[in-house]
């Protein structure tokens, strides 16, 4: 991953823990949510089909919101994961909690104000 522009602390959703990041367009991170589990990406970029507030954007500079989520192999039942068609759903607790930081985290990449 390139350099971050800006980088949230890492906070815990229920066992999972989460930490954001907005970083340059054209490097290797694609926007959207990223998911691990024991160190193996099972998701790329996208916004798992929640109802995040993603702005029209300019294939041209600025910046990329990714959010990073890092599952236990032990889910407790807030998360369903299907390795064999690489998708992952969140609890709806969980879930809304998620879009909050995918909503601020998109807000900084689009305002360029990640440095604030």
């Amino acid at each position: 991953m390139d350099k971050p522009v800006w980088s949230s602390p890492v906070v815990r959703i229920g066992a999972a823990a989460i930490q954001c990041h907005v970083v340059p367009r054209g490097g290797p991170v694609a926007e959207g949510i990223h998911v691990y589990q024991r160190q193996k990406l099972i998701t790329a970029g996208g916004w798992l089909g929640l109802d995040v507030q993603v702005p029209p954007t300019s294939a041209d500079g600025g910046h990329v919101a990714a959010v990073f989520v890092f599952l236990p192999v032990l889910l407790k039942g807030e998360w369903e994961v299907d390795l064999s068609n690489a998708m992952v759903v969140p609890s709806a607790e969980i879930a809304e909690k998620l879009v909050g930081f995918a909503d601020d985290t998109i807000r900084r990449a689009s305002l360029d104000e990640a440095s604030k």
